[in-house]
């Protein structure tokens, strides 16, 4: 019970104010908990499930409009301006 209270006072916190390193704790915590919970019997079942997820990714980008397509225009990173240099 006190992990679900943890969670979902992050996700409220994300909800309001949409914080880049909000995002990024959850992106990790998904990761940290599949990498723990998946058990791969293979290097071939791995690499299966990689070249799946790559496609799948290019499937997505392409045929829905949630940015346009990956391959049209170039990748822009994003920072928040206190980290750049010079700043």
């Amino acid at each position: 019970m006190l992990t679900f209270v943890f969670a979902a006072a992050f996700a409220a916190a994300w909800f309001q104010t949409k914080h880049y390193l909000l995002n990024n704790f959850f992106g990790i915590s998904l990761s940290i908990k599949a990498i723990k919970s998946l058990s791969l019997g293979s290097f071939k079942v791995g690499s299966i499930l990689l070249c799946g997820l790559f496609f799948y990714d290019i499937f997505w980008h392409g045929r829905h409009g949630h940015g346009g397509h990956v391959l049209q225009r170039p990748h822009l990173a994003h920072f928040p301006a206190g980290i750049r240099d010079g700043d």
